[in-house]
């Protein structure tokens, strides 16, 4: 099954993304990047909704530990306090996408099926139930 790690501190945010993305998928979530770190370490995620703003850091910050942890995570940033430079950095740091809150369980549905085929089709994972989700 694939796993989506979400990376929000606002419970309520965290909370509704948990109760929607639980229907289809193995969900893990952290409010901090420590707490992200425990979850990357003890289990192998497909994707991974990272906020910008943390209590122990910067977004940035956690993308940097992902692409030595996990390189072929495929990462969405999220944030509500966001500007184009932010968005270009994100990208340039290896972010698949960058959406900016607040957004629709739609838009999020959307991006999470590209990221997925992109991660299937560039041959990173050969996961039959990966396939299954397309």
């Amino acid at each position: 099954m694939v796993k989506i790690l979400i990376v929000e501190d606002d419970m309520t945010y965290r909370n509704a993304l948990e109760k929607h993305l639980h229907q289809r998928f193995n969900v893990g979530s952290a409010s901090t990047i420590q707490q992200a770190i425990q979850c990357l370490q003890s289990q192998r995620f497909h994707l991974a909704l990272i906020d910008l703003s943390l209590p122990d850091g910067h977004g940035f910050d956690l993308m940097k530990i992902i692409r030595k942890r996990q390189p072929h995570l495929v990462v969405i940033v999220i944030t509500g306090q966001g500007t184009v430079e932010t968005a270009v950095k994100a990208i340039q740091r290896g972010a698949f996408h960058y959406l900016m809150k607040p957004f629709s369980m739609d838009r999020l549905d959307q991006l999470i099926r590209e990221a997925l085929k992109h991660v299937y089709t560039s041959g990173v994972y050969e996961n039959y139930e990966l396939k299954s989700k397309f």
